[in-house]
């Protein structure tokens, strides 16, 4: 198996669409397509990138044989290097529809922040030992305060525009 084979295998793996690793990726999905027909060849940076998504590595990707792990086997790169909780919430949401990962997304992000606003606040403290981790109090407010509807997540998480534009400068 080629290259093109081994990302198709491994975007399949994910129960990706060939879409959905474009618009991870920021590129076109002509583009990506042609990396699975093997008429375009992504750079590193792209194929770190592929690896990263599709949570495989390069070496198995680009069938370099440096891979220690067993390409028969029947686990995934992903689930070697993880624990089996994120292994079941990875099944879990590759079984919600488009709409309700894109809630999920926004929820996650809101959570992540909080976490973040948490170390933050323990990073500038006067004293070391004043970082409160995040208790199940607060993750419940912070749980009902996000959105409740995909519509009020969009109103209050507007959709994000990756593309840069190329500066005028250059």
């Amino acid at each position: 198996m080629g290259f093109p084979e081994q990302l198709k295998k491994a975007r399949l793996n994910m129960n990706y669409t060939q879409q959905q690793v474009a618009d991870m990726m920021k590129i076109a999905k002509s583009t990506y397509c042609g990396y699975e027909t093997g008429k375009r060849q992504p750079d590193v940076i792209k194929i770190k990138q592929l690896a990263s998504i599709l949570n495989t590595s390069g070496d198995i990707l680009l069938e370099t044989g440096f891979d220690k792990t067993n390409t028969n086997d029947s686990k995934t790169d992903f689930e070697e290097r993880s624990n089996p909780l994120d292994t079941e919430i990875l099944k879990l949401y590759s079984s919600l529809s488009d709409e309700n990962k894109k809630y999920l997304y926004g929820y996650m992000q809101r959570l992540v922040e909080e976490q973040q606003d948490y170390v933050n606040a323990a990073d500038i403290s006067e004293n070391e030992g004043d970082y409160i981790p995040l208790t199940q109090t607060r993750m419940t407010a912070i749980l009902q305060s996000l959105p409740k509807t995909p519509e009020e997540l969009e109103r209050q998480f507007p959709p994000v525009e990756f593309n840069r534009k190329k500066s005028d400068a250059g």
